[in-house]
């Protein structure tokens, strides 16, 4: 990591976007992060904006559909899961909620740099199958017996480095809203939302957030296979294709996939074990992608100097042994 240039640091806790800003201004804080309509007032105010690439992707994931008690929820069905996909404007999320600060998704955990990945197969794939289309998503509904609409409950928190998700969160649900799905947003703090995402905290039908979506975020790391294990192995925390006691005949093909995924030498066959549990989720619409999103740091250039990040780490924590004195690294005028 390297020695940090600084011997102290403070961690004000200001949830205030409009607090935190003027904070720098006057000199009561730093290095901020953003929500990303702020950029052009940051900017308009002679601060240093720094963009972190890569951070992760937003993802809607559904929880404990496996379970015997989840057997007559609308969710459980395909359709209806793609159907939610399909509801969603991608694009307008990228463009207005997210201020352009944001790229299309490829598939769960999956980025252009990601190692033994077909990428140009699957930023074709995203192209052609991550796309709004509100008129199919009500066809498919009505298929799974739903076209009146049902009633959902959704997750929400903020992770560090990415403040922005809840906005993101009540965008999705406004567009499920557009197609009959009354939904019914539970934003909390992370403190709160930690333990309902842990195996001990979401093992029972009524623990956790069994039964319902929430937002998440994939970290931007090259190997996407540790992070299809957290979410989808039956040891893992999220253990969304059954647990060792309920493990669906998904979660058998995807334990057998990872196991060449992790373990096999030749390259050839674990480049393709790979690129079929990235189709076997998929499939499911489990784990939806939503956008890849970045990082946005605000910096008072008097009191710091230029800095840049690391793709695929936002939180401050992964960079701030980057960070100089204003004196040492000056900002490019």
């Amino acid at each position: 990591r390297g020695v940090p240039h600084f011997q102290k640091l403070s961690l004000l806790l200001v949830p205030e976007e409009s607090t935190k800003i003027a904070m720098v201004r006057t000199g009561q804080a730093d290095i901020i992060d953003l929500v990303p309509e702020s950029a052009p007032e940051v900017l308009g105010a002679g601060m240093k904006l720094t963009v972190i690439e890569g951070v992760g992707m937003f993802i809607f994931q559904f929880w404990g559909l496996y379970f015997d008690e989840a057997k007559d929820l609308p969710t459980t069905d395909v359709r209806v899961r793609q159907a939610m996909s399909l509801a969603i404007n991608r694009q307008d999320i990228i463009d207005f909620t997210m201020n352009g600060y944001a790229r299309p998704s490829m598939p769960f955990a999956t980025f252009p740099t990601s190692v033994d990945v077909d990428v140009p197969r699957w930023q074709k794939w995203a192209k052609e199958t991550l796309v709004y289309d509100p008129d199919r998503a009500r066809e498919l509904l009505k298929e799974a017996g739903w076209e009146n609409g049902f009633d959902l409950t959704y997750w929400s928190t903020n992770f560090g480095g990415t403040p922005y998700m809840n906005d993101i969160s009540q965008a999705v649900a406004g567009f499920w809203d557009e197609i009959g799905i009354n939904v019914d947003l539970k934003v909390v703090e992370r403190g709160i939302w930690t333990p309902m995402t842990r195996k001990k905290g979401n093992t029972n039908w009524d623990q956790g957030m069994n039964g319902d979506v929430s937002i998440y975020r994939n970290a931007g790391r090259p190997l996407p296979v540790p992070r299809y294990e957290t979410t989808f192995s039956p040891g893992s925390n999220h253990h969304a294709f059954g647990d060792p006691d309920r493990l669906t005949a998904v979660g058998e093909k995807y334990v057998k996939l990872n196991e060449i995924a992790v373990s096999e030498r030749d390259e050839a066959k674990r480049f393709k074990a790979t690129n079929d549990i990235l189709q076997l989720v998929a499939d499911q619409w489990i784990g939806v992608p939503i956008m890849q999103g970045v990082s946005l740091y605000a910096t008072d250039a008097d009191a710091v100097g230029h800095w840049q990040g690391i793709y695929g780490r936002g939180e401050l924590g992964d960079v701030y042994h980057r960070i100089p004195h204003a004196e040492g690294n000056p900002w490019p005028r």
